[in-house]
């Protein structure tokens, strides 16, 4: 049963978690040997008319089929670290925010099955900031999330962090974009077209921008709104 524990609780960097679970499997491993007398213990209850072991409920079969499982589980756990630590080599995600990405998937797989559930992911990205609460089944931008993220009804963590990693660089483009907007205004909420101009910016951009961004009663671009909406 500690076993059996330990494999859902396991918690902190993924090395750590990869030690652990190596130890586990080896220990998993050396229960093994005991089936065997297990075996006997019950042929021989058989064999001596015993139709009650008042020591457990458990049998042979069900102790050799729950082993299996658990050294199953064990395995598959063990691949899926090592894969986390290979796409964290791999990935072009500062390492700190690969750990935050991590921390939260893990934080919101209920059941610890390694996958998030529809419901896990709405849970994480209501709580993330990245959609509203709405829990009613129709939020169609959670939809379009879950579609495009999900395989096999579940999201898996490497696409949960990719997906995160995208929504951080959207953040930081718009941030980005804000104060060059804000320097360019002095200050204001909107932009004129004297401020483009002044600020040396082509005239395909200012055609652009005098194109898409709302208009504001003083006859400027509020440019505010505009990032506000393409960034939302």
């Amino acid at each position: 049963m500690e076993l059996k524990n330990s494999l859902t609780n396991l918690s902190g960097e993924l090395e750590n978690q990869l030690h652990t679970t190596e130890n586990n499997i080896h220990q998993v491993n050396g229960l093994q040997s005991q089936l065997p007398s297990i075996k006997a213990a019950e042929e021989l209850q058989e064999q001596s008319s015993v139709e009650v072991n008042i020591y457990t409920d458990h049998t042979y079969d069900d102790l050799s089929f729950e082993f299996e499982q658990l050294k199953l589980n064990y395995n598959k756990t063990l691949d899926d670290i090592r894969a986390q630590i290979m796409a964290r080599q791999q990935s072009s995600i500062p390492a700190e925010k690969y750990e935050e990405f991590r921390e939260a998937f893990f934080t919101f797989d209920v059941d610890k099955d390694r996958l998030l559930s529809r419901l896990e992911l709405k849970s994480a990205l209501s709580a993330l900031g990245v959609i509203d609460i709405d829990f009613d089944g129709s939020d169609k931008k959670f939809e379009t999330i879950f579609k495009n993220l999900a395989e096999e009804g579940a999201v898996k963590f490497d696409a949960f962090a990719n997906f995160m990693a995208e929504r951080v660089a959207e953040k930081i483009d718009a941030n980005h974009l804000n104060e060059s907007f804000n320097v360019i205004s002095n200050g204001k909420h909107y932009v004129t077209i004297e401020d483009l101009r002044r600020s040396g910016i082509n005239q395909d951009t200012i055609d652009f921008i005098a194109s898409n961004v709302p208009q504001t009663p003083e006859g400027g671009y509020d440019y505010r709104d505009y990032l506000g909406r393409i960034f939302h």
